[in-house]
């Protein structure tokens, strides 16, 4: 039976495939759609209806929690039920990548190019590691892609609807990193009004402009301006923090060689905002004069990017070593040895390159205990445990700072991060 299932499964998928290949050419090159649609479509919705509605439960959301709130608190929390909780209440939020065609053609056609739409969500359901991490976890392979599942936390996108039935929307969405959106008080309705009815970017003043980014800011949105938060969220999959998926199902502690400047400037890329025909190297809104002034370059951005990337590596490390029990796994072992690396990191190709950087002094003075015991191998995890999660609680508090405080210009010395070459 399991068999017939993943059978199905598979085929809905590799159809599915087919479906956004077209989707891409007729959104690329405005061509008419409905005879494209009519031909295909039927299929398409009922292989969806079927993976939005198979094995998945009813959950009942939570109350709604101040997204802003739990950032500034740096999403440290080792409490299991207060972060399910909040997974709840964001899968209650979730709307959907759709919600954004009107205003953002070009970013949803870019997306579906990326891997975070065409590769992570199949995944789970054609390779055979995914199997093997399902059978080392006790996990039906069947139920690998059901809206309960590990897996599903990266590689797809949870969404509860209003009557309280929960689905999996394919991929890693807008709103995975850019924050849920939907809800009364939700960012989605408020991101991109300018003033009065009609009223552009241009027209809007100073006072609305401050207005509508705190009001944005407190529904959980991450723009281009949260440059910490964006890299946290990143890393947040990137960086695996659970700790049976390594020493049990032995999947790979992180992805390979992750940084994120460089992923940010790849095939997830699309900075097209203030111009639709144009996917810039940076994002537009942060670089724009409108509200910033003269004084801020790409350069600058991407040299930014790699510095608090780094920060976000070492804290999300600390608090990833911090959540481990077994001193001796696999696990424990890895992101050990990512803390060492992390520090080093900024130490000697970020604080020995530019010199004066007084924030990343005092960052690294809060992990230096730390990093001082795993370096002597004389870390002892049930004793240092809270250390960890102490010098990642100011890491995080410093590196928010840090990211507010600088444009990037102080951190020309540094190479300047450049795109891939498979762009």
């Amino acid at each position: 039976m399991l068999e017939n299932v993943r059978t199905l499964v598979v085929g809905v998928l590799e159809f599915r495939n087919l479906g956004l290949q077209i989707g891409e050419l007729m959104f690329a090159n405005r061509l008419p759609w409905l005879l494209t649609t009519g031909c295909c479509g039927g299929a398409m919705i009922a292989g969806w209806l079927y993976l939005g509605t198979v094995n998945l439960p009813r959950i009942q959301a939570d109350e709604p929690q101040d997204q802003d709130s739990q950032r500034q608190q740096s999403a440290a929390s080792t409490n299991p039920q207060k972060e399910a909780a909040g997974e709840v209440e964001a899968a209650a939020r979730i709307v959907g990548g759709t919600q954004c065609l009107d205003c953002h053609r070009s970013e949803y056609v870019r997306w579906k190019r990326s891997k975070h739409a065409t590769r992570a969500f199949d995944l789970l359901g054609s390779t055979a590691s995914a199997r093997r991490y399902a059978e080392a976890l006790d996990i039906e392979f069947g139920e690998v892609a059901a809206s309960n599942s590990l897996c599903v936390q990266c590689h797809a996108t949870r969404q509860i609807r209003a009557d309280g039935v929960a689905r999996v929307l394919p991929g890693v969405s807008c709103e995975s990193c850019h924050g849920p959106s939907g809800g009364v008080d939700g960012w989605l309705n408020t991101h991109s009004v300018y003033g009065e009815e009609g009223g552009t970017r241009s027209d809007e003043t100073k006072e609305h402009y401050l207005e509508r980014k705190a009001k944005c800011g407190k529904s959980g949105q991450l723009r281009s301006e949260h440059i910490y938060e964006l890299a946290k969220a990143c890393y947040s999959c990137h960086l695996v923090n659970n700790e049976a998926l390594v020493n049990e199902a032995e999947h790979p502690v992180a992805t390979q060689n992750f940084d994120f400047s460089i992923k940010s400037l790849g095939d997830v890329r699309h900075n097209y905002h203030l111009d639709q025909q144009v996917n810039a190297e940076v994002a537009t809104l942060w670089l724009d004069p409108l509200w910033h002034g003269e004084r801020r370059t790409a350069a600058g951005r991407k040299r930014l990017m790699f510095v608090v990337g780094a920060t976000v590596d070492l804290e999300m490390s600390l608090r990833a070593l911090a959540r481990a029990t077994d001193e001796e796994g696999d696990y424990c072992e890895a992101m050990s040895e990512r803390v060492v690396d992390a520090y080093e990191l900024i130490e000697e190709d970020i604080l020995e390159e530019v010199g004066d950087l007084p924030l990343l002094e005092k960052l690294l003075e809060t992990a230096e205990e730390i990093y001082t015991k795993l370096d002597d191998e004389e870390f002892v995890l049930d004793d240092d445990r809270q250390a960890c999660v102490d010098a990642a609680n100011a890491v995080a508090a410093i590196a928010r700072e840090f990211a507010v405080k600088r444009n990037g210009n102080q951190l020309d010395a540094l190479e300047e991060p450049e795109v891939p070459d498979e762009e």
